[in-house]
């Protein structure tokens, strides 16, 4: 990839390199988001037919994916991924921080869940409605804690935050 300035160029699998974000930008503000939104869809479209002729695993990570699903709705690309995804040796990894507008269905199908500590207890109550005894395990977790847990047996295990090793420059 060319050096370019951060948010300033996209991946376009329709010309198959970066293009300039210009079009979308006008005077230095986004003015349509919605136009950009689904734009990125068609390009989602386009790609699933490359995610799902290979024949190896590979995992998909969907940061913000309360933008592409609300609690009543899922993008049907998002949709397709989570309903055939598994049989096309597809893992999702979603990333959000807004739990309570992620899609109860997109969590039902999960296998496991990775959360921190959270503080909000509207956000609490809202998870303990899929992980049992959520409450009483956050409020075990220290500032850089993780849970783990798996839907399939309902255990969680607590991952300290002195017990993970930074392998990268924290830039935040």
């Amino acid at each position: 990839m060319p050096h370019m300035e951060p948010d300033t160029f996209y991946y376009d699998v329709y010309l198959g390199r970066w293009a300039p974000i210009d079009r979308w930008v006008e005077g230095g503000i986004l003015e349509d988001t919605t136009a950009m939104r689904e734009h990125l869809i068609e390009q989602y479209e386009a790609a699933l037919g490359t995610l799902f002729s290979h024949d190896k695993s590979r995992t998909i990570f969907i940061e913000e994916a309360h933008s592409y699903m609300s609690t009543h709705r899922v993008s049907p690309v998002v949709e397709l991924l989570l309903r055939e995804g598994r049989h096309q040796r597809l893992s999702l990894v979603f990333i959000t921080q807004r739990v309570q507008e992620f899609n109860k269905f997109a969590w039902s199908q999960m296998t496991h869940t990775i959360t921190f500590k959270w503080a909000n207890h509207i956000d609490i109550n809202y998870i303990s409605q899929t992980i049992p005894d959520f409450e009483h395990i956050n409020a075990s977790l220290g500032e850089h804690d993780a849970v783990l847990f798996d839907h399939k047996t309902l255990e969680h295990e607590v991952i300290r935050g002195s017990e993970l090793i930074r392998l990268t420059k924290h830039l935040g």
